[in-house]
């Protein structure tokens, strides 16, 4: 079918025009992109459009779309301008870079997250577990709230550093999950305005965001650096990377390796740590999901840490974590850029439109989700998740382009969960408020604030 033929036969998208010349971006701006789809897809459905300036944004919801975009019709799909503000963070790293570069890099990595790499690396995600436990008891007091999350982003920091680049950050890893965090707030705030200064104007957000880029550059390029005066073999992620050749035989450079560590310190540590916050949250809120975890913590641990070798033993653990990142799916919507005009349940996309897939709707689509609201891990024992739309549950996107530490992810919840769990159990500070964030990954807005019961 040419594109003539297309247009003539498609539906015209659901959606309203906005104001005049710069359609809803105000609206965007004011109110949040999350708040627009949501207000949105109540009276407009699985696909719809906004429009900012002369540009189309299309949110799509319904699996099928995400089948469309991200596998069957992929390569009208380009992480082009709606990856620009990640890209001011993380560089040209394996989350942003596209084609031949992207496949050639995506080889070189993988082997560090083939599942035998990352069961050898359970060890290392057990002792750091095991140590943040021991940082915890002469400060954890049953009378005094402490923010889960800032715990969470801390230990999977850790482990980052301690599997992917055989390194202990120490004290560094707190200042560096700060200046992730504060990186990440302030692209988030750049994404949604109408209008930008230059980083380069020395407004106190941008100040802050450059000071955040400074701590992070200086902690990746002295990592780069030690390990190149270093002749020890390490056999890791690192080492894979200072060896590796770019796709014209090249060495990779120092700035291309140091947009691959930031990548995957982002990547790797804040998404998890989010999906932990929430787990936390949600057992908290829940004691009868909580009472049928511990019973098969106790049934198969007995008390000891979990290892690779019990994960099989520990079904109702791993669909606790999974039914988490459906409810709470850290990356809540992604982007991508239409090369050319297309075709998607019978409306006409424009080329050029961006293209918002939104993982946390189609997480509660009531056509795939029995109950979508209710927390219930067993929807994803074997039998619930007979017939399921493969693309009803996202949230490590999907096709060829799905996050390569995937399977990193799951593993590590799995040793954290029952590690921490078998020694503490956690209870909402009712003084704090608990408000989803909704910036370019889901964070709790400030902070998860819980009271550490000690397990006797």
């Amino acid at each position: 079918m040419n594109a003539q033929t297309t247009q003539s036969t498609a539906k015209e998208l659901p959606g309203t025009s906005g104001w005049p010349l710069v359609g809803h971006i105000p609206d965007i701006s004011r109110k949040g992109l999350f708040e627009m789809i949501a207000s949105h897809r109540e009276t407009l459905g699985d696909i719809f459009r906004f429009r900012l300036g002369k540009k189309e944004m299309v949110v799509l919801i319904h699996p099928e779309h995400i089948k469309h975009t991200y596998l069957t019709h992929r390569d009208n799909y380009r992480k082009d301008e709606a990856y620009d503000n990640i890209r001011i963070l993380v560089g040209d790293g394996l989350l942003t870079v596209q084609d031949e570069q992207w496949r050639h890099r995506r080889r070189t990595m993988q082997p560090a997250f083939h599942r035998d790499s990352i069961i050898a690396m359970t060890e290392e995600m057990k002792d750091a577990t095991l140590d943040l436990l021991k940082e915890w008891e002469p400060r954890f007091k049953a009378d005094q709230s402490v923010d889960i999350y800032s715990e969470m982003m801390h230990v999977t920091l850790d482990i980052i550093g301690r599997t992917l680049f055989n390194l202990r950050l120490n004290d560094k890893a707190d200042r560096s999950a700060e200046a992730f965090s504060i990186a990440l707030e302030h692209i988030s705030e750049r994404g949604n305005n109408l209008f930008n200064l230059p980083l380069s104007v020395p407004t106190p957000g941008n100040i802050r965001f450059r000071r955040s880029i400074e701590l992070l550059d200086k902690l990746v390029y002295d990592i780069i650096e030690d390990r190149r005066k270093n002749d020890k073999e390490h056999h890791d992620l690192l080492e894979m990377l200072l060896k590796a050749t770019d796709e014209h035989g090249e060495l990779l450079t120092q700035k291309t390796i140091r947009d691959e560590l930031v990548t995957m310190f982002l990547a790797g540590h804040e998404t998890t740590a989010i999906a932990l916050s929430w787990t936390w949250y949600l057992l908290s809120q829940h004691p009868e999901v909580e009472a049928k975890l511990h019973k098969e913590w106790e049934e198969v641990l007995q008390g000891r840490p979990a290892t690779a070798d019990d994960l099989p033993n520990l079904p109702y653990s791993k669909m606790v974590f999974q039914e988490a990142m459906r409810l709470y799916s850290p990356v809540w919507s992604g982007g991508r850029n239409a090369v050319a005009d297309d075709m998607i349940d019978g409306y006409h996309i424009n080329a050029g439109s961006i293209v918002v897939i939104c993982p946390y709707f189609t997480h509660r689509h009531p056509d795939f989700w029995e109950d979508p609201e209710r927390f219930w891990p067993e929807r994803f024992s074997p039998e619930n998740s007979k017939g399921r739309h493969k693309f009803a549950y996202v949230p490590f996107s999907v096709g060829p382009r799905m996050c390569i530490g995937n399977h990193f992810s799951t593993f590590e919840a799995q040793i954290l969960l029952p590690t921490i769990g078998q020694k503490y159990r956690f209870t909402l500070d009712p003084a704090h408020k608990v408000e989803k964030n909704f910036q370019i990954t889901l964070r709790p807005k400030h902070g998860l604030y819980m009271f550490p019961h000690p397990r006797t």
